[in-house]
């Protein structure tokens, strides 16, 4: 029996924490395959998820601008309520992230054990400290990894390549340094595919809550 469920991703970090999430929305694709996975992003990172196979969906907030306050976070959370989620993964571990938890009336929430106000998600997943930021977020979904499994699709390479978050002059204009970048994208060059089985997205848009 194929389980369908829609689920959030909230990711609201900085360019280099936004590429690293991206094996684990990978194995979310994987694991709920004919389920819909979408992001909450910052704007700036808002490309990155909308051009991944595994995303849906992207939804922005702009946390210098129109939810800057915490009552415009809160009424972007109750808007994402009405989309009737069923699961929610947050690597990012804010208190405005937490808001949106508690707001959004999501009932299987995932968070870290070291996230503002951690006892809003309903199960607490261990912060490994020792370990690699892709490791930590893989457990936040409950994969299992090893050095066999820890690989990425071709696609996810291919799009990787394609896309202009790997031109470091673009790097620079956000300030994020050439070799901050550069590490981890050679990190996610050494996550391939055991199995040549990618995943696709389908009508990726992105959506900006006022």
């Amino acid at each position: 029996m194929i389980n369908k469920e829609k689920i959030l991703v909230i990711q609201t970090a900085f360019l280099g924490d936004a590429i690293l999430t991206l094996p684990m929305l990978q194995k979310l694709k994987e694991m709920y395959s004919e389920s819909e996975v979408d992001v909450i992003s910052n704007p700036e990172t808002s490309e990155i998820f909308s051009s991944s196979p595994a995303v849906n969906n992207v939804f922005i907030l702009d946390k210098k601008r129109e939810h800057k306050s915490i009552f415009s976070v809160i009424g972007f959370a109750k808007k994402l309520k009405e989309r009737n989620y069923t699961k929610l993964f947050s690597p990012h571990r804010s208190f405005r992230t937490a808001l949106i938890v508690f707001f959004s009336g999501i009932k299987e929430t995932y968070g870290f054990d070291n996230s503002s106000l951690k006892h809003v998600y309903k199960h607490i997943i261990k912060y490994n400290y020792k370990e690699h930021e892709v490791m930590r977020n893989l457990d936040l979904v409950g994969f299992n990894h090893n050095d066999d499994n820890l690989k990425i699709s071709t696609s996810y390479m291919t799009w990787l390549g394609d896309t202009k978050y790997t031109n470091f002059s673009f790097a620079k204009k956000l300030g994020i340094g050439t070799v901050a970048l550069m590490t981890n994208f050679l990190y996610l060059v050494e996550f391939q595919e055991s199995t040549d089985s990618a995943t696709s997205g389908t009508g990726n848009t992105i959506t900006s809550y006022d």
